[in-house]
């Protein structure tokens, strides 16, 4: 496992970030599709995989960009940014839609409901950790270079 992480960690950190900003996006697309969440609902071996597979790719795409380092915060930013499009898109399409996308829901409120708290509250969470990286990645410039950022008269 140390190689492993050792791998993920070195030069080749931006084609890991970006296969986790992609996985984490297509298993959120992937089970948000009719068919899917539908299956998850009706059947408690599937709701626990969605479960599951929603909650592995998170936490490989945090463990890439909490761990980023401080040369790497700027792409762990860019990562937040693009592993929120798919969540904030998807949270709209629910909040916006005309018409109910899933069986499961009794109603287009309850529908709306859950796309506004995905394009809100998740997108929220995901602007607040961008803010952090770059205050940390601010830090750390002090850090490094302390009173150089400060022009002189």
């Amino acid at each position: 496992w140390r190689r492993v992480a050792d791998g993920v960690r070195g030069p080749q950190w931006a084609a890991w970030a970006l296969l986790a900003v992609l996985l984490q996006a297509a298993a959120m697309i992937l089970w948000h599709l009719p068919g899917a969440i539908q299956a998850a609902v009706d059947g408690d071996v599937l709701h626990g995989l969605e479960h599951l597979t929603l909650l592995a790719t998170a936490v490989f795409f945090w463990w890439l960009v909490l761990g980023a380092g401080q040369r790497r915060v700027l792409f762990g930013i860019g990562a937040v940014f693009l592993a929120a499009l798919s969540c904030s898109a998807l949270g709209a399409g629910l909040a916006l839609a005309s018409h109910p996308w899933y069986p499961a829901y009794r109603s287009l409120d309850d529908q709306a409901m859950g796309g506004v708290i995905m394009w809100s509250v998740v997108g929220s969470a995901y602007f607040l950790a961008a803010i952090a990286l770059f205050f940390a990645w601010l830090a750390g410039l002090e850090r490094t270079s302390p009173g150089e950022l400060v022009t002189s008269r």
